[in-house]
């Protein structure tokens, strides 16, 4: 049988920590929200995923919560103020509305956008119902959640910008050794995690390396017009064309870096080149791009089975080979916290020094 290997932590290790036993096991559902932008891609598939998890485990009977198999019922909503016309003060309407009417024992995927993560974080601690954050990409919330006692009711599964800067930094050096480049022109769009992500990679790379930033453009969210960065990066001479977008609309600023022919390398994070579909979605016209894959799932590993499991069990499913599936958790730590989770739970006499420390916090935040 497939396995899914992040769904067991979300359906069960971290809701066994976070919820009364006795109580979920007196329910007959377990109801989990999906809160996140149902407008974008990221988050459809996102729900697909847990859709396809929540099939696998209810295939099998349920959750086991003290020798009692509950089924798992899963509730959505989109939030606005993500990528439609609302506000952030939309989007925690949003979600302070699934947890109030739909009654929901946990929350997954979660916002999409930084702005609303952080500010969604006090409706979280206000109801205290646990949410699995596994898409936004700032990484000012771990502050806020290591400072205050009352966001212990969030985690982040996914990595966060800071990770990402490393793995954008080990790309430049590769290309600063390989083809001697030093010459970059950022192009970015103004959201957190994209301002924080150029910050970093200034301040941590460019500015010790000695590199030369010939030209910086922030885009607001929206935009799909590039040209005019694009012939300015073209002019000064630029190498590298470093882009870190997440919207739809910068795909726009592929096709025009093609058409106007710019002679920088394109590199960097743009998410509809983030799967194995780029090259039919762009009729073969990205050669001389370099798209950072900064977590796997999204794309098939042979050096990492679960990956790979995954990429084919939502192929199968949705009958497609290119998904963007952004901010997911890698499978083995949520494979591993899911076990130790399972196991501390109904036997903390195993709980020490080694324990890691996620499950050691979740166990802390169960008994109070």
């Amino acid at each position: 049988m497939i396995k899914v290997s992040w769904q067991f932590l979300i359906f069960s290790g971290l809701l066994l920590a976070f919820c009364s036993v006795c109580n979920v096991a007196a329910q007959e559902k377990i109801i989990i929200g999906v809160a996140t932008s149902l407008s974008a891609p990221e988050g459809r598939e996102s729900l697909n995923a847990v859709l396809l998890a929540a099939d696998e485990i209810n295939t099998k009977g349920g959750v086991n919560v003290c020798g009692k198999k509950i089924p798992l019922s899963i509730e959505s909503v989109s939030l606005r103020g993500d990528f439609s016309d609302g506000s952030v003060s939309d989007a925690l309407q949003d979600l302070e509305k699934i947890i109030v009417e739909k009654k929901v024992h946990a929350i997954v995927v979660g916002p999409f956008r930084s702005e609303v993560f952080l500010t969604g974080m006090d409706v979280i601690a206000k109801y205290k119902v646990p949410m699995l954050e596994t898409i936004a990409l700032s990484p000012t919330p771990e502050a806020k959640i290591m400072r205050y006692p009352k966001y212990k009711y969030i985690f982040r599964l996914c990595l966060n910008s800071k990770y990402l800067v490393e793995y954008l930094i080990s790309t430049m050096k590769f290309m600063n050794k390989k083809f001697g480049f030093d010459k970059v022109y950022i192009m970015s769009q103004d959201a957190a995690w994209a301002r924080t992500t150029v910050s970093l990679m200034i301040k941590l790379f460019f500015a010790k390396a000695g590199w030369k930033i010939v030209g910086m453009d922030n885009y607001p969210r929206g935009s799909s017009d590039f040209t005019a960065g694009l012939k300015k990066a073209s002019d000064r001479g630029a190498q590298i064309l470093l882009t870190i977008f997440d919207t739809r609309g910068s795909a726009t600023l592929v096709r025009q870096w093609h058409t106007m022919q710019v002679p920088a390398f394109l590199c960097g994070y743009l998410p509809m080149m983030n799967s194995p579909g780029a090259w039919q979605s762009f009729d073969g016209k990205i050669a001389g791009t370099l798209n950072v894959v900064f977590e796997i799932g999204n794309v098939p590993s042979a050096k990492y089975m679960p990956a790979t499991d995954f990429y084919e069990a939502y192929s199968f499913r949705h009958y497609r080979k290119g998904f963007y599936l952004c901010g997911k958790s890698d499978s083995a730590n949520a494979r591993h916290l899911c076990c130790d989770a399972l196991c501390h739970h109904f036997y903390p006499s195993h709980l020490d020094s080694n324990t890691p420390f996620s499950v050691r916090r979740m166990r802390k935040i169960r008994l109070g």
